[in-house]
């Protein structure tokens, strides 16, 4: 995702100059701010929400990763006000589960290794949560935690939000989702120096765990991507 790209591409295709995008702003977002914003393609910005109403877009808009400019000219231009709940600054993240099967392989595209879980409902965030972070919500699953292995970071029933883009790197001792031999796991991973990952967990009871280099080899381990938040329900029982 880049913000700044976004803004601008939709500033020209609405013929206005960064001025009269700022003045549209009542100048909430200032000349100077919005070409700092364009001319570094910035990936987060705190006038999200006045960028997107000035253009006369919805915010889920902007932060998109890729912005379909001829399906943008072909919609009308209405009143930003007008947009439905989900447009005016929230998006609905669903619930998924893993449904790769032993011996299926990892030759598909990653969205195909989930599905929705519809007995389960979807949960709202903010869009300016996503963009505070420079991550995209179309990048971003929920899933529920099953184990104590984590206790006392998540709980059993707990949920995740996982960015799933492409990470750059692993950052050691962050905590991950993966698809471990088809099965879900949340772990602390760090990086060895034969290149091998080890998976810790947060409790004690459960030691380190080094991925085999045949796991790896087979492309029966990847990274699903790093969790951002979650939701407990522990202590409310």
């Amino acid at each position: 995702m880049a913000l700044g790209r976004n803004v601008k591409l939709v500033r020209e295709l609405r013929g206005f100059t960064q001025k009269e995008l700022s003045d549209r702003t009542e100048g909430v977002v200032s000349q100077a701010a919005l070409s700092a914003l364009e001319s570094r393609d910035s990936k987060r910005s705190v006038f999200l929400k006045e960028l997107a109403k000035a253009l006369c877009v919805p915010t889920a808009t902007l932060l998109k990763t890729n912005i379909d400019l001829n399906e943008l000219q072909a919609q009308p231009i209405v009143a930003w006000e007008d947009s439905s709940p989900e447009e005016e600054g929230f998006v609905d993240i669903p619930e998924y589960e893993l449904c790769l099967s032993a011996g299926n392989g990892f030759e598909n595209s990653p969205d195909s290794y989930f599905k929705v879980q519809t007995s389960a409902p979807s949960v709202r965030y903010r869009l300016d949560f996503f963009a505070s972070r420079g991550i995209s919500p179309e990048h971003c699953k929920r899933f529920r935690v099953s184990g104590e292995s984590m206790e006392p970071l998540l709980y059993d029933g707990d949920r995740i939000l996982v960015n799933t883009a492409p990470q750059e790197r692993i950052k050691d001792g962050a905590v991950y989702a993966v698809n471990y031999d088809g099965e879900l796991r949340v772990k602390r991973l760090q990086k060895r120096l034969d290149g091998t990952l080890t998976l810790i967990s947060d409790n004690p009871s459960y030691p380190p765990e080094i991925v085999p280099p045949d796991i790896l080899r087979d492309g029966r381990f990847f990274i699903i991507g790093k969790v951002i938040e979650k939701s407990s329900t522990a202590g409310f029982d």
